[in-house]
């Protein structure tokens, strides 16, 4: 029976705290409110202890990894958290139950927020990652099966708490099959060396840098591994400089903003104009990681926009 070790269940609540903080990032941009996920706490149960834990009508997502990656993940969302959702995007037309309008609205944030999760799991694997498209499924876990997967299964089960400013004070559940768990867990302890297929050719290393999965690529990304507690590297504190420098960064430009129920942008069609709050010449926003650090204005380079930073904000 596959088991996973202490150091194991800790990268793989690693894994789900990395990636599920980029879907947070996602679904903070598309509903334009801050969303916070704290730190997860990670369980071994069976599928019948995961289905007894969580007994309120819920919002079943599953995708499937297809290429980088060969294995399952489900996300467990509250039916009333995914409502709150949904009402804020179509400028609270929700109903009181998830209908076709509203899953349509749900639909497009798992869309962003898994294509967000499959980049984050790209810098993290150092190959590209795809995935099929997210599967909603509305449910009652007392009468339907997890993907599947036998009730007397192990899983690895990463729960997180969602606060979103405003809306949501709530709570988060991410299942992966045991297998897959242990799968990824020593492929990255190993450094790549062990538990999954060959690390990828030097052309789908050039993929990865540019952004094969269809988001932006982070800036400056490589493959990375984890360090034990204490561990450092034989060059000392100029390799800590290194790391720090090897972190990904995702440099977001803000021409302007406005806020639409769904209903008016389904109505949108070829040659519509979506009018911003942002009047011409004001200075654009320049976010590092979802964090404004300066203003500036846009600028033609070379048949390419550019934009020239004319005022930094202090992040103090």
């Amino acid at each position: 029976m596959v088991q996973l070790t202490h150091m194991e269940q800790e990268t793989i609540a690693e894994v789900g705290n990395i990636s599920l903080g980029a879907a947070a990032t996602a679904l903070s941009q598309i509903i334009d409110r801050r969303v916070d996920i704290t730190t997860p706490h990670m369980k071994i149960l069976t599928v019948d202890e995961v289905k007894n834990s969580y007994p309120v009508p819920c919002l079943l997502v599953e995708t499937s990894y297809t290429s980088g990656l060969k294995g399952d993940n489900l996300l467990l969302i509250k039916q009333e958290d995914a409502l709150v959702i949904a009402g804020i995007m179509m400028g609270s037309l929700a109903g009181s139950t998830l209908g076709e309008m509203e899953l349509s609205a749900i639909q497009e944030a798992m869309n962003q927020m898994m294509g967000y999760m499959a980049t984050s799991m790209s810098d993290m694997f150092g190959r590209v990652i795809e995935i099929t498209p997210p599967r909603l499924t509305v449910c009652d876990l007392a009468k339907h099966n997890l993907n599947r997967l036998p009730k007397e299964e192990l899983v690895a089960q990463v729960s997180f708490s969602i606060r979103v400013e405003g809306a949501i004070d709530s709570k988060l559940i991410q299942v992966i099959p045991l297998d897959f768990a242990k799968e990824m867990a020593v492929f990255l302890l190993s450094e790549g060396k062990k538990g999954m297929e060959s690390a990828p050719s030097g052309e789908q290393e050039e993929d990865i840098k540019a952004g094969a999965t269809g988001f932006s690529p982070a800036i400056g990304q490589k493959p990375g591994r984890f360090l034990a507690a204490g561990e450092e590297g034989e060059s000392g504190e100029w390799e800590k400089l290194d790391i720090v420098r090897e972190i990904p960064l995702e440099v977001t430009v803000i021409l302007g903003k406005t806020r639409l129920p769904l209903g008016n942008l389904f109505a949108l069609d070829q040659g519509g104009v979506i009018y911003l709050e942002q009047f011409a010449g004001e200075p654009v926003e320049i976010l590092i990681n979802n964090k404004l650090i300066a203003l500036g204005e846009v600028v033609l380079v070379n048949d390419q926009f550019g934009v020239r930073i004319t005022r930094q904000i202090s992040t103090h």
